[in-house]
Formats: C-alpha cells, structure tokens, sequence
C-alpha cells in the first residue's frame, strides 16, 4: 500500500479546473498628474532634460504598452488627490481599481511620490495579495535637484507712471550645492535698464525687487535675466519677460478723516504739492460741518459715478454712522476695490471709529483683526519703531530710498511713535510687512 501511494506521487497528480472569464484581463497604468510632476530633472536618451510627466507621456508611446495591448486591456488613469494637484494620493487610485475592476491583472504606477497623502497604499496590501493583483512602482524624477539657477517668478504693475519710479519683484533659486554669485538684469524694449548683484545660498530660494525709472510712454517689454552660471544643467529657465503700460497720469486720491490730525496734515501737504496727484479731501465728524478750503469736498461722494474717478481713497479716523460714513458709501468704496481695482488705505486714529467699518461692505477689506476690547488703540511712554518683517526688506512697498539700499536699518533710523490700532493678527491674505519693535 506504502509503495502504491509513492508512486502514485511520484506520478505527480493534479487537477486541472478551467476558469471562463465573461471579459479580458485588464492592466491599469496610473499616471501621476501632481503639481510636483511638472519639475524638469528627468534626462533621456538624448540628453534632453524633461519634465516628469513629459517623461511619462513619452515611456506611454513606446512599444512595450502595444505588446502588453495584445494580451489585455491596457488603461491609463491619471491622478493626484482629492483635494486637487497640490498632493498625490497613492492609495485612492489603487482601491478604486480593485473595486471597479473585476478582471484586474496588474497595476502599474508612474509617479515621484512627492507630497503623499491619504491613507498608505501599503493598507491595500492584503486586497492585492488575495485578487493575485500584482503592483509595481516606477519611480520618476532625480532624488536631487539638478544643479541649476531658476528665475521663478518676475512681476511687474500692469502700468506705471512715466518718470516714477517702477519696481518689479523676482524669486531666484539656486539648486546648486554650493552658494552662487551671480547678477539680475532688467531690460526694457531689448535695453539695460537696471542690474542688481544676487549672492545665492546654497539650495535656497531668494526672493527681492528691482526698481528703474522710465521715461518712455506707451507698451514696455519688460525681461528679466540671470547671468549664466558655470555647470547650470538648465539654460532656458534664467530669463522671464512680461508686458506694462507707461503712462503720464495724474493720479486722483481722495483723504477722509475726521479731525486734521497730524497724519491727516502731512499725507494732504505731501499730496497737494506732488504735480502727478490730484488730491481732494473731506473732515467728517458727527455735530460738526465738513472742513473747508482748497482741494475739500462738501460732502462725500454720494454716488458711484462720483467715487470713480479716484485712484485711491485714504479712510482716516472715521466710522460708519450719521454724519459719517453711510452704508451705501461703504459698499461703493469697496466695489470700487473690486470692479475697478482703485486702493483703499485705512489710517486708523484714536477715536476708535474704523473697528465700526468691520460689518460693512468694507469689512472684507480690513487686512487686521482689531481688538474689541481696545478700540482706542494703545498708547505707549516709550516711542516704537518700525521693523520690518523678513517679507517687508524685500518688498517694493518698503523701498522708501529707491533700488539697492544699503543700509537695512533705515526704517528703524525714522522717528518712532507713541500709539497704534489694536490688533489681535492679520487677516487671512493679507501680508504683514512691519511690526513694534517692542
């Protein structure tokens, strides 16, 4: 009996069953399609330097997906997250592919993996294992970047004024792994305008503005240049251009406040004598007749027609309420903001009367959160000065002294001050460019 039983092994038994399948096997080839896969450091054959989705559209044309066609069904689904392209979910293609797909044979990723979220793919695991699903990965991207200067961004106003000063802003990054040296030039219509010398850290971003002083009118190609630096694996990204308008404008502002406090005295002087502006003013406080004089208005505009000729309105120490601001007034002040993109800037004082204007049309405007408890302000025996935030060095609202300042304490040499708004923090999208010293 022992003897019958090993040969029958020996005979190697089996049992054969025969599975019919309604449909083909089919193939799922997931293609990341996330912000990350647009950076250029894939190298092909050629020595051309691609973008990783670039490389993954090219690796889908080639004749192995034919091959694999012959045999199943291949299917490329592209993906990213469920909260848009700003980060790659792994594991959600994959059960969706395991829930949709009876018939799946395998699974195929083409991705970088940057910025993972979601739950991990590895949770997926035992589905794979039990439906014989194998998955693979194909890696895309250089595990370093590629060394390389990279002008990122290059703005510039839409318009300008001629013979006022025009400041543009870049951000610079330097993937080398070292600290670079290297110079910005500006050029207007083909021409050198303006150049500012750039020391890079290593692997790091810089951001900074750059000003020139036109004194052409009319359309103005603006380019923005880095110079070339040995060992760069990228050539073309050094350089951004983009279009401004220069005109000669007589900008028209419009002061409201409510007393002729010291503030309001020195933006109506500074303003009456500047030739470019056309500056009208009006003092509004409750029991009292508005200011007279030159350049004052003897009400506030009442109508939209009469607000939009104003380029931009600087709202004093004033509120909403009878004898000041009306309701009506708010919402043509902001939808001068918006429809017509005029500036409003608020100039709070100690009256307290601007955390008002929170629940009016101009609400939404009011880059800070005021306290409720303080709406005076606070009032210090010690003057402050002005520091300026790391935004605020670099930013062309703070340039008081033109292009390449040299000495970064200006702005805490000025005269310090006694009282300020209270604020809680700054609004949502709003940019904090100065702080108290203390």
């Amino acid at each position: 009996m022992t003897v019958a039983l090993l040969l029958l092994t020996l005979a190697n038994p089996e049992r054969v069953e025969r599975i019919e399948r309604d449909s083909e096997p089919e193939v799922l080839l997931f293609t990341d399609v996330s912000g990350s896969m647009s950076t250029r450091d894939v190298t092909d054959a050629n020595g051309t330097i691609l973008t990783r989705d670039e490389w993954v559209a090219k690796s889908l044309a080639q004749p192995w997906r034919t091959e694999l066609e012959k045999t199943a069904i291949v299917t490329a689904h592209p993906f990213s997250s469920a909260n848009g392209p700003e980060a790659t979910n792994l594991s959600l293609p994959l059960q969706e592919g395991l829930d949709r797909t009876p018939n799946l044979k395998a699974v195929l990723y083409f991705t970088d993996g940057d910025a993972n979220t979601g739950s991990s793919p590895l949770s997926l695991a035992g589905r794979c294992r039990a439906g014989k699903v194998p998955t693979y990965v194909i890696r895309v991207g250089s595990e370093k970047p590629l060394p390389d200067l990279v002008l990122e961004d290059f703005t510039a106003p839409s318009f300008a004024l001629r013979d006022e000063r025009l400041t543009v802003t870049y951000r610079v990054r330097n993937a080398f792994s070292h600290q670079v040296e290297t110079t910005l030039q500006l050029s207007a219509n083909g021409e050198p305008v303006a150049a500012k010398p750039l020391i890079l850290p290593a692997g790091e971003e810089v951001s900074g503005s750059l000003s020139w002083l036109p004194t052409m009118e009319g359309e103005v190609s603006l380019r923005a240049e880095l110079s070339l630096h040995a060992g760069e694996s990228i050539l073309d990204n050094n350089a951004r251009e983009l279009k401004t308008r220069i005109e000669s404008k007589v900008l028209k502002a419009l002061i409201v406040d409510s007393f002729p406090r010291w503030e309001y005295r020195f933006l109506r002087n500074a303003l009456e004598r500047d030739p470019r502006v056309d500056m009208n003013c009006i003092l509004l406080h409750p029991g009292m007749k508005p200011g007279a004089g030159r350049g004052y208005l003897r009400e506030f505009p009442s109508t939209p027609e009469e607000l939009a000729p104003y380029d931009v309105i600087f709202l004093g120490d004033v509120g909403l309420g009878e004898g000041e601001l009306s309701e009506e007034a708010c919402e043509s002040l902001a939808n001068l903001v918006r429809l017509q993109a005029s500036g409003v800037v608020f100039l709070p004082g100690r009256r307290g009367r601007q955390p008002s204007l929170v629940d009016s049309a101009l609400g939404d405007l009011i880059p800070v959160t005021f306290d409720p408890a303080k709406p005076r302000g606070l009032g210090t025996t010690n003057t402050s000065a002005i520091t300026l935030t790391s935004k605020g060095r670099n930013h062309w609202l703070t340039t008081l002294r033109g292009s390449g300042e040299p000495d970064v304490r200006f702005w805490e040499r000025l005269p310090g001050f006694q009282w300020s708004a209270a604020a809680l923090k700054s609004r949502p999208g709003s940019e904090v460019l100065a702080v108290h010293s203390i």
